[in-house]
């Protein structure tokens, strides 16, 4: 008896060091997705999936040729319909021939972080070993170290790089407000439901709980997506859209709306949008959350009311409706 609580202790030990991980976050099924629509109908999801937080972290450095360098981590970019189960993380803001080598890794927590340099950073690069500029890394949830499920959890980015700066080797790390603690900075894993069929009709409808939208192309000229409660993300097709996120959106969104001249009815919660080729519009209503709106190609423009807080980027502002 002895002998086995000995074990035990040293199996917990061990875990809350980081080091006894053997699953993965892509080993634990997500739960099953809703079984009905905002509406009341059968839902279309068929399953929900795994989609990390997109964010930019500050560094060390706090600036570069007058500009802000940041770590940014994104989901890349789905294929066939299905998201690829990797991330995507670049340093922005940063030239790239300054970049001697990167480290970056996702664990459990923040305080499970294993000490061991081969352990700690999944992905370790470094420019003399691969002859050229250091580009994006990824990460895929089958390396992120787990003991359970990883929906709706929140891991631990940990981050290194070396720059070259004003001709001296610099050592680079995440310093960003949002980050609690000193060794690694909050990441958070969530599961939606996958959308990736409409009902019919050109209409995409969204659940009552967190879902991904990724919109196809089909015989119809203008997709038309309700979002309604909880967080969304919608991956737009290079046709056009119109986003119902005022009446029958409950939570917030994040919204790639890539061609086509896109319409976006915004909702009353934060809402990041970026849109694509083409002229598009957003209509805006005061909600005392910072909504983030990033113009691209073509004519941009936003109507309503917006909030003092609201980040405006390459969008024309409408004198009227």
């Amino acid at each position: 008896m002895r002998v086995v609580l000995v074990v035990a202790v040293v199996s917990s030990l061990c875990l809350l060091r980081g080091e006894a991980f053997t699953e993965t976050c892509a080993n634990f099924l997500p739960p099953p997705p809703e079984e009905t629509d905002g509406v009341g109908e059968d839902s279309v999801a068929e399953k929900r999936v795994l989609w990390g937080t997109s964010y930019c972290r500050e560094l060390t450095v706090k600036e570069l040729n007058g500009k802000t360098p940041k770590l940014c981590v994104r989901n890349e970019n789905p294929k066939d319909k299905e998201p690829t189960g990797c991330l995507r993380l670049s340093l922005r803001n940063v030239d790239p021939k300054l970049v001697k080598s990167t480290k970056i890794g996702i664990h459990p927590d923040c305080f499970s972080i294993p000490t061991k340099n081969k352990d700690k950073y999944q992905r370790r690069r470094n420019v003399s070993k691969l002859g050229n500029t250091i580009s994006a890394s990824r990460i895929c949830f089958d390396e992120i170290p787990a003991a359970s499920t990883c929906c709706e959890t929140e891991k631990c980015l940990v981050f290194e790089a070396v720059l070259e700066i004003e001709g001296m080797d610099t050592k680079v790390t995440i310093q960003d407000d949002t980050c609690s603690t000193g060794e690694g900075c909050p990441y958070s894993i969530g599961c939606p439901n996958l959308i990736n069929q409409s009902r019919g009709s050109g209409v995409w409808l969204g659940t009552n709980s967190n879902d991904l939208f990724i919109v196809t192309e089909d015989d119809y000229s203008t997709r038309f997506i309700y979002p309604f409660d909880d967080y969304d993300v919608v991956i737009g097709s290079d046709g056009s859209e119109i986003v119902k996120n005022y009446f029958y959106g409950g939570g917030g969104s994040t919204l790639f709306l890539k061609g086509g001249d896109d319409i976006v009815d915004m909702g009353t919660e934060e809402e990041k949008i970026y849109f694509g080729k083409g002229d598009d519009k957003a209509y805006s209503h005061p909600d005392e959350f910072q909504d983030i709106i990033f113009g691209d190609e073509g004519v941009d423009t936003l109507f309503g009311e917006y909030d003092d807080v609201d980040i405006l980027k390459s969008i024309n502002r409408a004198d009227s409706y």
